[in-house]
């Protein structure tokens, strides 16, 4: 494990301190809404950054308020300036 990995947070551990699914986890990175810092290419396992949980919080916010994970997906990738 590299000192880089070991800032960063598995999949499982970030999925139970921010109440999210691992598989909507999977599904947002699928979708290219929150994708993982690091994939380990020998173990597969998914690896999130501290700063990903505002990035996540987003997210669930504009659903909260009705908004598609297509509309979602939009406003991050295409914001208003």
């Amino acid at each position: 494990e590299s000192y880089s990995q070991a800032l960063m947070i598995r999949i499982g551990e970030f999925a139970l301190r921010t109440g999210v699914s691992v598989a909507a986890l999977r599904h947002y990175a699928a979708l290219g809404l929150l994708e993982p810092s690091f994939v380990c290419k020998e173990s597969n396992y998914r690896f999130y950054e501290v700063h990903q949980v505002g990035e996540l919080h987003r997210i669930l916010h504009l659903k909260s308020l009705g908004f598609s994970l297509v509309e979602i997906g939009e406003m991050i990738h295409y914001p208003l300036t």
